[in-house]
């Protein structure tokens, strides 16, 4: 190419659109991939359903692929890190969730939030938490119907301090 020609672009993350279309199409590869799926046969299909080269699908074929490999032969250290990173990021939107109201006053309105915090699902995360540090958990927290919040979350920073201890115990043990 001389230097008067523009290089061809790469594909970038500066369109939030693109950058989500691609991951959704890496995903969906990924999905078919674990199912047994030939990668000729998927950057074929792919190609003519997205509109997009083969190249492209390829690319994303070798990123599905990348993300494999880390899953299988990944250091299951990491990849537990990974899976309790996760499931504290769903613990926190759980006790952060909110729920929206408009109240309406005669002509007026107003948006409220109130907090709406899903317990149960934060309360389970730990749970899950114990088992991917290889913790069984042998009693499961029941949360009333008709409890308060305020105790829901007393419950909830006593598993928690109880997970940590059990936790700092296997890694005290471990070394």
């Amino acid at each position: 190419m001389g230097d008067d020609q523009p290089k061809p672009k790469r594909e970038t993350f500066a369109d939030p659109e693109r950058a989500r279309a691609r991951i959704e199409r890496v995903d969906e590869v990924l999905g078919m991939l674990t199912r047994g799926a030939r990668s000729t046969r998927v950057c074929a299909e792919k190609s003519r359903e997205w509109g997009v080269g083969l190249h492209t699908v390829q690319e994303y074929v070798r990123e599905a692929s990348t993300v494999l490999k880390y899953v299988v032969l990944g250091d299951p250290e990491d990849i537990r890190a990974q899976i309790v990173a996760g499931i504290e990021d769903i613990r926190r939107r759980c006790r952060e969730k909110t729920r929206s109201f408009v109240l309406r006053r005669g002509e007026e309105s107003e948006l409220v939030e109130v907090p709406d915090p899903d317990l149960k699902t934060a309360l389970a995360s730990y749970e899950a938490v114990a088992k991917a540090c290889g913790i069984v958990v042998t009693k499961v927290q029941e949360v009333p119907a008709d409890t308060k919040p305020e105790e829901t979350l007393e419950a909830l920073e006593a598993a928690a301090k109880k997970l940590r201890e059990a936790i700092e115990a296997k890694r005290g043990g471990a070394n």
